[in-house]
């Protein structure tokens, strides 16, 4: 594990995919002095990613972190790392559906491809 230092520009908490591929938009666009922290040491820290069954869910979070996610799905594609197949969420409570419509109405006005059946 590397010594954490004592200031830094950025500091990025959360080395999964959102995380990393915010680390490595910074750094191309020439930012430095940047910390990515996770819970544990790589390549199982122990956090979201590890979890998820790969789907990528844009819609989950405000605006920002769906275009941050969308980027970062941008990225994966342009490694030649992702398969886009698709994804199915089962609303089996009136609550998760009012969820679901929620999320696809942010969808749409977000202009991101999502579709509720």
């Amino acid at each position: 594990m590397s010594e954490v230092p004592s200031h830094a520009k950025v500091v990025v908490i959360g080395a999964g995919i959102v995380g990393n591929c915010l680390v490595g938009h910074l750094s191309r666009l020439g930012w430095t002095d940047m910390v990515l922290l996770d819970k544990g040491p790589l390549p199982n820290p122990g956090g979201s990613t590890g979890h998820a069954s790969n789907f990528i869910f844009p819609t989950d979070h405000n605006k920002e972190m769906a275009f941050l996610t969308v980027e970062s799905q941008n990225q994966y594609i342009g490694l030649g790392l992702n398969n886009t197949c698709g994804g199915i969420e089962v609303a089996r409570t009136p609550e998760r559906m009012h969820e679901f419509t929620r999320r696809m109405t942010s969808a749409k006005a977000w202009g991101i491809d999502a579709r509720l059946v």
